[in-house]
């Protein structure tokens, strides 16, 4: 008996795992998404183009885990989309820096799972404080690999929740560390095309 309980709370807490990382890699999916309808129908560029020149700054990504590593390659990227040199200089590293969207996913839905698995009933404003302190905490963690799991101690700390609860994620968090830095990266890309964009936009119009 004791080893059947056993082996059923082993098999609950797997489910529970799979079910994390699928809804973690949701997200990072609906925030690419988003940004391709950003480069299709507000920056007007051709969505397949821009993902296929974006590929070597992404398998960079991937390979690192790091944003910071990846800048170099980024800011080819930029230059082969016409991306002007002083708005990628200025966009791209700053990007790196504050822009970590798909790390301050992860660290939210991490604590947010957390709590669950422990009995922890969070209020509304305790969830959004949550994931004001995973953006904030966030931003530490651009240049070193699996970086957010430092950072998350923060976040779990925000809500009580013991930070021991980290090592759930161990087995797991390297890969996830590299599709998050991809999503980062990709972010890093829009947010240059779309400034550039509009600075182009409003450049044409004083002209006119």
């Amino acid at each position: 008996i004791a080893e059947a309980s056993l082996h059923h709370l082993l098999m609950q807490s797997l489910q529970g795992m799979l079910f994390f990382i699928l809804i973690f890699l949701a997200g990072l999916f609906l925030q690419i998404f988003w940004q391709v309808l950003v480069i299709a129908f507000l920056v007007r560029k051709n969505p397949r183009k821009f993902i296929s020149n974006a590929g070597n700054a992404l398998v960079t990504a991937f390979a690192t885990s790091s944003s910071m590593a990846t800048l170099p390659v980024t800011m080819l990227v930029a230059e082969e989309e016409g991306i002007s040199e002083d708005v990628a200089r200025f966009v791209l590293p700053l990007a790196t820096t504050i822009n970590l969207a798909g790390t301050a996913m992860y660290e939210a839905v991490s604590a947010l799972f957390f709590s669950q698995i422990l009995g922890y009933d969070l209020s509304l404003a305790q969830q959004l404080g949550v994931f004001i302190t995973a953006i904030l905490a966030g931003m530490g963690a651009t240049g070193i690999p699996e970086g957010g799991l430092i950072t998350m101690v923060m976040v779990l700390r925000s809500v009580n929740v013991p930070t021991s609860a980290i090592g759930l994620l161990l087995p797991f968090d390297r890969i996830l560390d590299r599709f998050r830095t991809m999503t980062n990266v990709w972010g890093d890309l829009v947010c240059a095309a779309t400034v550039d964009h509009l600075q182009k936009n409003t450049k044409n119009k004083k002209r006119s």
